[in-house]
This record gives C-alpha cells, sequence and structure tokens, in this order.
C-alpha cells in the first residue's frame, strides 16, 4: 500500500504565470491510450497496457470487495478533446479513439438490443456492496532529468456521486503527493442520460520536489465506498441501464516543464542519452578513490560542486566541495578530479551534486570504487615458466586467514585450478601447487585472495 503525502492541494497557478512560463516549456512526455477498431478491445485492464511511452501497472490500496471497479483502456468512452460528448464505440466506424476509464466489472443486462459483457461497460459503475473499490492506475516512470516547473494536464469527466472519488497522485521518487481531488464535471450540451462532455483539467504545476527527477510516476486513484455511502435508487430500481452512474475517464495526458540543461535534446526517456549535466567516473587509487567528472552546464557565477558518498549506495553524505571553475557568465563544459583520501576500505559509492539554479539541483548517476588501502604482502611464483607445479610465496598476512589460489586461462577467464588454505596451517609463507592432472600449455592468470586483497599474476605454463 502506498503512502500519500496530503499536506498541500497542487492547483494551477494563476494564468498569468502560466502565461510567462508558455515559452519555457517543453513536452517530456504524452500518453492518448491509442486507437482501436474492434469491439473485443474493451475488456482490455490497464495493467495489460503498453503504451507507446511506457507500460501502465495497478496498485490497489485499501478496501476492495468482491467485484471491486476497474481501470480499463479502451474505446467504451470513446476520448475526445475537450468539448466533445462523450459517446461508447460503435462497430463499422473505423479506429476510434481509446480513453482511460473505470468499468463496474458485472454483468449487466441489455440496453437498446446490446448486452455489455462483464466488466468494461465504459465509464459507468454500480454503488452496491460488491463495488467497494480503492485502485490506482500507474503511469511508466517519466524521465524528467533538467527539467523543473513540471506542469501536468489532462482530457476527462466525471460523474462520481457522493462516495466516490477519482484523486490526482504523482510520485516524486521518495512518496506519493495528492495533487487534487479531481471535481465532477456537468453534461452540458449532453444533457442525454449517460452523456458527459469531455473538459480540459487545470494545469497543475508540481512542487520543487519533482524537479529534475528520473522517474516522475502520475496515479488515477479511484476510491468507491458503497458501504458508508448506500444508493437509494440502485439498479433494482433500473434494471438493464447502462452507466447508470458516470464514473471517470481520462485521455491526452501531457507533463511539460522547463529545461535547465541546455544541452543535447531529445523528449522523454531519449534524454538520458545526449542532455546529462553531470557525466562521473571513478577508479581506485592503492590508498584513495579518484572521481572524475565533467559538467555541461555551469553558468558564473556558479555554487560549488558538492562531492557525496555512500558505503550502501543508498545513503549518501556531503564529504566535501570542488569550486566551480565557471567563469564570464557562459555555460560551460569543464571537467574536474577529486581524489578521496578518507575513503573506506571495500566498496565506495559516490555521486557529483549540482545546483544549477534556485531550487534546482542536479545529480550524476552513481559510480563506485573498490579498493584496499596499501598493505605489506608480497606474491610471487616460481618456478615461471613451469610445467604445471609451482610455489607460491607470500607474506604480510596478518593473523590466521583464509587463502584462495585461483588459476584461469587468459584467452577466455575460465577456470582450471582453485586451492584454499588457512594461512597459519603452513610452517612458512610457501605454498606448493600441485594441480591433479596436466595442465595445457599455455598463458595463465594466479590469483591469490585474501583479507579483501586480490593480487593475480601471469603464469607461463610449458
Amino acid at each position: 500500500m502506498k503512502t500519500i503525502t496530503t499536506t498541500k492541494k497542487i492547483m494551477a497557478v494563476a494564468t498569468m504565470l502560466c502565461a510567462m512560463n508558455a515559452n519555457a516549456q517543453s513536452v517530456i512526455w504524452t500518453e492518448d491510450f491509442g486507437t482501436c477498431n474492434t469491439e473485443g478491445s474493451k475488456n482490455q485492464s490497464v495493467a495489460n497496457y503498453n503504451g507507446a511511452n511506457g507500460a501502465w501497472t495497478i496498485d490497489a490500496q485499501g478496501d476492495n470487495g468482491a467485484s471491486p471497479n476497474k481501470w480499463y483502456v479502451s474505446a467504451m468512452e470513446i476520448g475526445s478533446t475537450s468539448g466533445v460528448c462523450q459517446k461508447q464505440f460503435s462497430l463499422g466506424q473505423g479506429a476510434q479513439s481509446n480513453c482511460l476509464h473505470i468499468g463496474e466489472n458485472m454483468v449487466r443486462s441489455f440496453h437498446q438490443g446490446v448486452k455489455t459483457s462483464v466488466g468494461d461497460a465504459g465509464a459507468s459503475y454500480n454503488i452496491s456492496n460488491i463495488s467497494q473499490t480503492n485502485v490506482t492506475a500507474v503511469s511508466p516512470a517519466i524521465n524528467c532529468t533538467n527539467f523543473e516547473s513540471l506542469r501536468l494536464s489532462f482530457d476527462y469527466f466525471s460523474g462520481a456521486r457522493p462516495g466516490a472519488d477519482v484523486l490526482l497522485t504523482a510520485f516524486n521518487g521518495s512518496e506519493w503527493v495528492l495533487l487534487d481531488k479531481i471535481r465532477s464535471t456537468k453534461s452540458g450540451a449532453c444533457d442525454t442520460y449517460g452523456k458527459m462532455q469531455w473538459n480540459s483539467s487545470d494545469v497543475y504545476t508540481l512542487p520543487a520536489s519533482f524537479n529534475n527527477i528520473e522517474k516522475l510516476k502520475i496515479g488515477f486513484q479511484w476510491v468507491n465506498d458503497s458501504i458508508a455511502y448506500p444508493d437509494a435508487d440502485g439498479d433494482a430500481m433500473n434494471p438493464g441501464l447502462i452507466g447508470k452512474f458516470i464514473s471517470v475517464a481520462i485521455d491526452n495526458i501531457k507533463i511539460s516543464g522547463s529545461d535547465i540543461s541546455n544541452v543535447g535534446g531529445g523528449v522523454g526517456n531519449a534524454r538520458t542519452a545526449n542532455s546529462k549535466m553531470i557525466t562521473a567516473t571513478a577508479s581506485s587509487k592503492q590508498n584513495e578513490s579518484s572521481i572524475s567528472f565533467t559538467t555541461n552546464y555551469e553558468k558564473a557565477p556558479a555554487q560549488d560542486l558538492i562531492i557525496e558518498r555512500s558505503t550502501d549506495g543508498t545513503t549518501f553524505v556531503d564529504i566535501d566541495k570542488v569550486v566551480s571553475k565557471a567563469v564570464k557568465g557562459k555555460v560551460n563544459t569543464l571537467s574536474y578530479t577529486y581524489n578521496d583520501a578518507t575513503a573506506k576500505e571495500g566498496a565506495n559509492y559516490y555521486r557529483v551534486k549540482q545546483v544549477v539554479e534556485k531550487n534546482v539541483v542536479a545529480k550524476s548517476k552513481v559510480v563506485s570504487t573498490n579498493f584496499i588501502k596499501e598493505k605489506n604482502v608480497k606474491f610471487t611464483v616460481y618456478p615461471n615458466p613451469n610445467s604445471g607445479q609451482f610455489t607460491i610465496d607470500f607474506s604480510g598476512i596478518e593473523n590466521n586467514h583464509e587463502v584462495q589460489i585461483f588459476l584461469n586461462d587468459m584467452n577466455d577467464g575460465h577456470e582450471v585450478y582453485t586451492t584454499s588454505f588457512m594461512s597459519n596451517s603452513i610452517d612458512s609463507n610457501k605454498m606448493d601447487i600441485n594441480p591433479p592432472g596436466k595442465i595445457t600449455p599455455g598463458r595463465y592468470i594466479c590469483s591469490l585472495v585474501c583479507e579483501g586483497i586480490k593480487m593475480s599474476l601471469i603464469v607461463v605454463i610449458q
């Protein structure tokens, strides 16, 4: 079950502010749910929908009855632009626009000569003891790296009755945030029973915590509390009516934002290949880690670059700052090297944090090193070359530790021999290696592993 932060309702900013930002907005991701031209497309659960921009999923939470309502993707309620009346799928009219909508997941009887199948009768639902529902349609992860001031909009209609709501939520990588409770729409020019008019949503400006994140998700949560809000004139009094109670339908979702990178290009997930603000690599030296990184967007006067380190790859702390090289107020591609003399033995994970503009922070991908601080360990092999039997000479291994020896073919890396022993089990720091079978002549890598140290030598077998 997901936890949703409900401390704010993030509504559209004023028209003036939207106009100010309009020129800076670029479309990052869209979803129109495609089209279909067969009635068989109904009953397609959103969990089975894999659109051009990623696969959707279902997240069920809270109370769900024996036959809860379900999210569907089909043309049972033909997705349209704002101001157009809804209509159900009509056979023989060619491809129809799909939309995301709630269906009631129960068998209906006949209406105008058409028998609805189980589930997807269009954007309708039944308030009864068997339809208590709390389920969310979740978008694929949306890459918003290098974008800020994210904005969300969509076309929709909603006719939810008391006890049923659709909530708009968003995931920023760490928590779900409630953006709005989507209000019911009026039928307007579509006053015929069961018809609603498609409307454009408000433009939702997401909180600053969504700036420059890699995996934004949008959720549409349908809650139908039929037990707390029983319906007085349910289907028993109106048998066979399709769409007795309108639920919700959604189409033409769009995420846009202000591009802060000034490098590369592309849309959506393609941005990861050509629009990276910080690229980083790392290597280990004998007593320290070395991190090399390049920034693609620094505008003087730029703030210091922050080096972050973690020992588990999850929890990072700031360990140092690197002074920016940016000058003369221009965007520059700049390279840096940072040496961490305080790195821990074993695995160290690093990333570089850059404050691009106010409230806009970019972070590099995580890089790692794994090294052993300097130890006076000796490792030799003799004779070398040899016939397949040889002696290893090691020293500097303190206390009693397991020593592992591996012999691997240099050509394909396959292991031809391995052995292990405790360092204090022999009288000296020498161990004779006698493989049980004859080893094919060639070049091999002999490795000693002990105390987290791995040392390797080339051994020639004749």
